[in-house]
């Protein structure tokens, strides 16, 4: 077996995980006739038994976000989250509680649970399928097709109104370590999972580097302590600070923009392939959106985009048939550096008939680049190597998409895979009549000087706070000689990426000293 093991923190990437599962659950095929599925299930999920002693496939993850932010979690055994405090069960005095009142299932949930009431009534009548009111979704779980194991769900303790975690990266590293002694569940969860593999591939990490960057640092330093050679594939979501688009003098985005370079270099230092995700705040309007009608404020529709796209360039790790498994992937993407970092790149949906040779740098949308207003960043000599997936293509379609991707050198790795399955859970936001239940997709991992800019940028930051921004060095607890050494590592990482004749921040800088 091959399995991978998924941790996610934070809102946001919790709404991308959600889709994420959703799509690997309509992977499941039933009945003896059913075709042969496309993926190994037991890769991502384990299987158990529900309070119904049904048996049921549960998802191999670690989820964490704030107890505000799960709403009503789907659970394999059907139980609820008591948020009560036992210690006044050792209190013999006079008690008053306050409780505030349960989250309910979502509309979505109530009629998944009476879909599948009205397939197990012997009747011809064919139930009615239930649908997602995107107005209706408060909460990443008000979608969720799956169940989650009661051991895989961490809810963190809600902050107080006064306190501020965005961009606090001790603090964050300090609320792992405080949840890690106060409950030995984390610990014995992750240990579970890993005695249940025969052969773990890799683990997949996905966090919100704005509220979960100091976490995930931790996490994945205790990480390392017992599993030093596994491959770890890290998708960090950036804060949306962007240097050289931010008020230098504005220290909270400021601060919100080191915290992001922090976890950069932590996850160079412990990921085996990190790959930064821009937030949808950064996204451009373009052509790559001409068959979409996204709305950038809604987490629901965006994260379905990102999730679509993060599902395909791991979907050759999950594969029945002619598998790969994460070290492949990473050593696919290797480049001079020893740390390596690639970009998100895709199209979806994709038109009719598509022509990859002429509209490929139309639609193909960089989801790393360091600038939002970038829709394609697709030159093949700045391109150091890629891998490519494609769903639903004609024979057609795919020798154009062949011969575009024959532009690069090395040639890429290319999966060609079935159309996508959307599940009822995704959103309604085709300009198409009515809702497809396939699409169409092209989705790559490009490792190239796309990535320089944002180190540089980071690095040049950096600086800045050592000169006359120390302050806010002071007010993340960052020490000066971490903050040199954050910037040199960001200058590396771009001189290591940048292409032939540029020109990095780092050179520009030591000329200018100079």
């Amino acid at each position: 077996m091959r399995e991978i093991l998924y941790f996610q923190a934070g809102r946001f990437s919790n709404y991308i995980g959600t889709h994420f599962w959703n799509a690997q659950e309509s992977y499941f095929t039933y009945g003896e006739d059913a075709e042969e599925p496309l993926v190994d299930h037991d890769v991502s999920f384990r299987e158990g038994l529900n309070h119904q002693g049904e048996p049921t496939f549960c998802p191999r993850l670690l989820i964490f976000d704030r107890k505000s932010n799960f709403g009503a979690v789907p659970d394999v055994y059907g139980d609820t989250q008591d948020d009560a405090d036992d210690a006044t069960a050792e209190w013999n005095g006079e008690t008053v509680q306050y409780r505030s009142e349960p989250v309910r299932h979502s509309d979505y949930h109530a009629r998944l649970d009476a879909e599948s009431n009205e397939k197990r009534k012997d009747t011809d009548e064919q139930p009615t399928e239930a649908q997602v009111t995107e107005s209706k979704v408060k909460f990443w779980s008000d979608y969720s097709r799956v169940y989650l194991h009661p051991r895989g769900v961490h809810r963190l303790p809600d902050l107080p109104d006064w306190e501020d975690m965005e961009g606090d990266w001790v603090n964050g590293s300090d609320t792992f370590q405080k949840y890690d002694e106060d409950s030995d569940l984390m610990e014995d969860s992750f240990r579970a999972f890993v005695e249940e593999c025969d052969h773990l591939q890799g683990v997949q990490v996905m966090n919100d580097s704005l509220t979960f960057g100091g976490f995930t640092h931790a996490f994945l330093t205790r990480f390392r302590d017992d599993f030093v050679k596994l491959p770890c594939l890290s998708l960090p979501v950036l804060s949306g600070c962007l240097p050289g688009k931010i008020d230098a003098d504005d220290a909270r985005a400021v601060k919100k923009a080191l915290n992001d370079a922090l976890l950069l270099q932590s996850l160079g230092d412990r990921s085996t392939l990190t790959i930064p995700i821009q937030p949808p705040s950064l996204w451009s309007q373009g052509r790559w959106l001409r068959d979409l009608s996204l709305a950038s404020s809604s987490l629901y529709q965006t994260s379905a985009l990102l999730a679509t796209h993060i599902e395909d360039v791991t979907l050759s790790m999950r594969l029945k048939r002619n598998v790969t498994d994460m070290g492949s992937i990473v050593s696919s993407l290797s480049w001079q550096s020893d740390k390596l970092f690639a970009s998100l790149q895709g199209a979806f949906p994709l038109p009719e008939a598509w022509d990859a040779e002429r509209t490929a740098e139309m639609l193909i949308y960089d989801f790393s680049a360091a600038r939002g207003d970038d829709t394609s960043r697709l030159e093949p000599k700045s391109t150091y190597a890629r891998t490519n997936v494609s769903r639903g293509l004609t024979d057609t379609e795919k020798t154009s998409f062949s011969t575009w991707a024959g532009r690069f050198r090395p040639e890429p790795f290319t999966l060609h895979a079935p159309a996508i399955t959307l599940p009822t859970s995704f959103p309604h936001f085709f300009k198409t009549p009515n809702q497809p239940q396939q699409a169409k997709a092209a989705s790559s991992l490009s490792s190239g000087a796309q990535l320089s800019a944002l180190f540089g940028a980071y690095g040049t930051l950096t600086q800045a706070c050592l000169g006359q921004h120390r302050d806010v060095l002071a007010r993340m607890g960052l020490e000066v000689d971490d903050a040199r050494e954050l910037r040199d590592e960001m200058w590396a990482l771009e001189d290591a990426y940048k292409a032939d004749g540029e020109v990095s921040d780092g050179e520009a800088m030591d000329e200018y000293e100079e």
